[in-house]
């Protein structure tokens, strides 16, 4: 059987509530292990560890009970990261939301990214430090600290509950998300100091990201029906609308909805419709293999809407700009070529 699909029937249409039990008591070692590695591809390696808890049957398995406990003090430093971060950023008035950090199901992000309203400047980033955060690594939106109160050794490779402070949703110089909506219809959830953008402008931002990531993942998939119920259809489809991001979206609802029929996911008609109507049927994606690849086709068909919008095309004229440079142009050469090789990200 197909991996993709035994490990959705594994975890159900949303894990939290839906893993079926007998399916991953009935696998074997072989399949178990199998199944591990294809989750960790996609970025769900923790939630199908999590899933394997509920079933009661970590036991017959010593070295994932083992990684699932590892994973777990990792995540809680990860939480207690997000705890502080937030605090310090509130004591200095820095307006900010916490974007692709909260899943609402158990998974282990390979970062925390915080988006502020203000841009980054020398001023900010010297209160960080006076606050015990490490700066390792800089770009022209962000920065990466490290928090030292977690932990206090500077780490040599990054760990989950390291953090990425945005002034832009973007990736290198490209801006490619508004980030003012990102603070419209701001949201509290679960533990009140965690606040994050609306249900709709959260998925575009996971979906836009997975397209320049060049990969779709089943973390993709599994927030996408996460966020789906709370999503108010007319609105996603203005933001959309608003970001050039309408292809971006159908692009992604077309493997949502592939990934969901195919798993024989018994999802509430109210939800298929959406799903069908953000879709593009007639160039239906077959993602037999996951983690999906976006074909460079795709990804220059999604940059070429965004062109449509001065701001973006100010952006990306900035970044073209800087190709001159040939550090810099050999720097996008080799991030391309990771991007179209890697299995994962």
């Amino acid at each position: 059987m197909n991996e993709t699909i035994l490990l959705l029937q594994v975890l159900g249409p949303n894990p939290i509530y839906t893993t079926n039990v007998e399916v991953a008591r009935s696998l074997s070692r072989e399949q178990t292990y199998k199944l591990y590695n294809h989750a960790k591809v996609n970025k769900i390696g923790y939630t199908f560890l999590n899933a394997l808890e509920k079933a009661s049957i970590l036991g017959k398995y010593p070295e994932l009970e083992s990684e699932l406990k590892k994973q777990g003090e990792i995540y809680k430093k990860y939480m207690e990261s997000i705890r502080i971060i937030d605090e310090v950023l509130t004591d200095l008035g820095i307006d900010h939301v916490f974007i692709k950090t909260i899943y609402g199901f158990p998974v282990l992000p390979s970062d925390i990214d915080v988006l502020i309203y203000e841009k980054l400047s020398k001023n900010l980033l010297e209160l960080l430090k006076k606050k015990g955060f490490v700066i390792f690594d800089r770009g022209p939106h962000f920065v990466s600290v490290y928090n030292t109160i977690i932990d206090p050794h500077v780490p040599r490779d990054k760990m989950s509950y390291d953090i990425d402070i945005y002034d832009e949703i973007s990736l290198n110089y490209v801006v490619y998300l508004d980030k003012e909506y990102c603070f419209n219809d701001l949201k509290t959830n679960l533990d009140n100091f965690k606040k994050v953008p609306s249900s709709e402008y959260e998925l575009l931002i996971h979906l836009n990201h997975s397209i320049f990531e060049h990969l779709y993942t089943l973390l993709h998939f599994y927030t996408f029906m996460k966020l789906l119920p709370d999503v108010d259809i007319v609105k996603l489809k203005r933001l959309a609308k608003a970001t050039r991001s309408e292809r971006a979206l159908s692009y992604t609802s077309t493997i949502t909805l592939f990934i969901a029929t195919s798993a024989n996911f018994a999802i509430e008609k109210k939800l298929l419709r959406v799903l069908e109507d953000l879709a593009d049927e007639e160039s239906l994606i077959d993602v037999n293999t996951m983690p999906y690849r976006f074909a460079l086709t795709q990804i220059f068909r999604v940059l070429l809407e965004k062109t449509k919008k001065p701001r973006y095309s100010y952006h990306m004229l900035n970044f073209i700009l800087h190709l001159i440079n040939p550090r810099q142009f050999n720097h996008v050469v080799n991030q391309l070529a990771v991007r179209r090789r890697r299995q994962t990200y």
